[in-house]
C-alpha cells in the first residue's frame, strides 16, 4: 500500500512538473526577459501625433496671362517607433533591470486636411499653363512633403522618445522590472543599471 502512494505521489508530480514545463514552453509562463518579444509584435508603435499648420501660394504665368492660388493648409503626421527592431543589450534578472535599444522614432502618414483648406485668392489665367485647380494640387503636395519635414524636426523626434521611454517603463514597471531605454542612432555604452 505504502509503495501504491509513493508511485502516486510521484506521477502527480512528474504531471504537474511536466505541465509547467509544457506551458512555460507555449508561452504562457514566459519570463520577463522574454517579453521583448512582446514589443516587438506591437510593430508600428504610435507615440505622438504632430498638427501643422502652413499657408502656400503657388503661381504660373504665361503669355501675359497668370493663374495663382492662395491656401492655408492644417495637417498631422503620426511618429512612431519600429518595435520590431527593439533589442535586449544587457539584463539582470537578479536586479530586475535591462538596456533597452530602439530604432530611431520615424515619421508615417503625414497628411494634409482637404477639408480644412482655407482659400484666400484664386484666379486662372487663360493662357497661364496651369489652371487654379492644378496650382492647388501642388500645394498639397507641398504641403505634405513640408509636413513630413516638420514632423521630423529635432524637437518633435525628441518629445517621441521621451514619450516611448515612458510607455516602455510603464510597460516593464508592471512586472517590477526597471528599464532603460538606448537608441540605436545615438552613441551609447552598453551596462546594466545598479
Amino acid at each position: 500500500m505504502f509503495g501504491i502512494i509513493v508511485l502516486v505521489v510521484i506521477l502527480v508530480l512528474t504531471a504537474s512538473t511536466a505541465s509547467g514545463w509544457l506551458s512555460y514552453r507555449a508561452g504562457e509562463r514566459a519570463p520577463v526577459a522574454i517579453q521583448v518579444e512582446k514589443l516587438q509584435a506591437m510593430g508600428h508603435l504610435t507615440v505622438l501625433k504632430a498638427f501643422m499648420a502652413d499657408v502656400g501660394s503657388k503661381d504660373s504665368s504665361s503669355w501675359g496671362s497668370t493663374s495663382k492660388v492662395l491656401v492655408k493648409l492644417k495637417g498631422d503626421a503620426m511618429i512612431a517607433v519600429d518595435m520590431r527592431k527593439a533589442e535586449i543589450l544587457s539584463q539582470n534578472s537578479v536586479t530586475k533591470t535591462m538596456v533597452l535599444l530602439l530604432p530611431k522614432p520615424e515619421v508615417l502618414s503625414p497628411r494634409v486636411d482637404h477639408n480644412s483648406a482655407q482659400i484666400y485668392d484664386q484666379k486662372s489665367g487663360w493662357w497661364a499653363g496651369k489652371t487654379a485647380a492644378n496650382l492647388l494640387d501642388e500645394a498639397y503636395r507641398d504641403a505634405q512633403h513640408g509636413f513630413e519635414v516638420t514632423a521630423g524636426s529635432e524637437e518633435i523626434i525628441d518629445q517621441a522618445r521621451e514619450n516611448t521611454k515612458i510607455l516602455v517603463k510603464q510597460f516593464y514597471g508592471m512586472v517590477g522590472w526597471e528599464v532603460e531605454v538606448k537608441w540605436s542612432d545615438q552613441q551609447h555604452t552598453v551596462g546594466l543599471l545598479p
